[in-house]
């Protein structure tokens, strides 16, 4: 509790009435679901790398991806590890040539509705 505004605390401190109190704890339970609500949206959001990789910009309709999972080879000749990943790689036209453009590890959830399964 010493974490709490001074201001805060006084104003809870100061009030006799339960009525009032009660309308204080259902404003802050509505106010913690909008903020939990919105550090989820946050984080489904697509990371700013990806978004300057796919040349997405805020708030912008996608059209044209497709999103694949995929191993790849490293291209050194003696890897015992090799394939690596899986990674996510978006496809899209640019200038009449598909263009395969890295995503990483994990899919943001924003992208979801443009991954397909390979096969």
């Amino acid at each position: 509790m010493d974490r709490l505004p001074k201001t805060f605390k006084d104003i809870v401190d100061r009030q006799k009435d339960l009525k009032v109190l009660s309308f204080f704890l259902v404003y802050i339970n509505k106010r913690m679901g909008e903020l939990q609500a919105e550090i989820k949206e946050e984080k489904s959001m697509i990371p700013v790398k990806v978004r300057k990789r796919l040349g997405i910009k805020e708030n912008m309709k996608i059209d044209g991806l497709t999103i694949t999972k995929e191993k790849v080879n490293c291209g050194k000749p003696n890897c015992k590890r090799c394939p690596h990943g899986p990674y996510y790689y978006a496809y899209k036209q640019v200038n009449g040539k598909l263009k395969r453009l890295y995503i990483g590890r994990k899919l943001p959830e924003a992208l979801k509705p443009y991954y397909r399964e390979k096969g």
